[in-house]
């Protein structure tokens, strides 16, 4: 395992304003620790990478306290490990989920018949993936946690 910590690749200034194109909403189900928003943020800032020839699509499951993420490209060459794994730490270290203490992320070629993900982990834990790359995760201060969420109500305008 490897603390989130050593990834620093990736642009902050980019991923804040690729966050900053999400809505709220999708946010702050993310920060709940939902997976489908959590998975919509991470392809969205995966997306980003587009511009540096790499086509990544994720797919991710939480489970017990576990988020798996199975990062695909069409070619061996757009799975970069280092700046993949960059890019989606930087984004759950700024989305800090509730109830994830752990990442991992899995990169593999696109195949032409695609399994299922949950069959993929329940029955065969050993696909031809190209690396693996396990992230445990800083649990947010509930403080923080809380400041940030009244700092973006008043961003919203909920509060005056």
């Amino acid at each position: 395992m490897i603390p989130i910590n050593t990834y620093s690749s990736v642009d902050p200034t980019r991923t804040s304003n690729v966050l900053n194109q999400i809505p709220p909403g999708t946010i702050q189900q993310a920060r709940q620790g939902k997976a489908g928003a959590i998975l919509q943020v991470l392809n969205r800032l995966l997306a980003e990478l587009k511009l540096a020839d790499l086509e990544v699509k994720a797919r991710a499951v939480l489970r017990e306290g576990v988020l798996y993420v199975l990062c695909e490209a069409p070619t061996a060459r757009s799975l970069d490990q280092s700046t993949i794994v960059s890019t989606v730490c930087r984004g759950l270290t700024i989305l800090q989920p509730d109830h994830v203490a752990t990442a991992r992320i899995y990169g593999r070629v696109e195949q032409a018949e695609q399994l299922l993900w949950l069959d993929q982990l329940d029955s065969d834990l050993h696909p031809p993936l190209l690396w693996q790359e396990e992230i445990p995760l800083q649990q947010p201060n509930l403080f923080q946690r809380f400041l940030a969420g009244l700092m973006a109500h008043s961003r919203e305008g909920y509060l005056s």
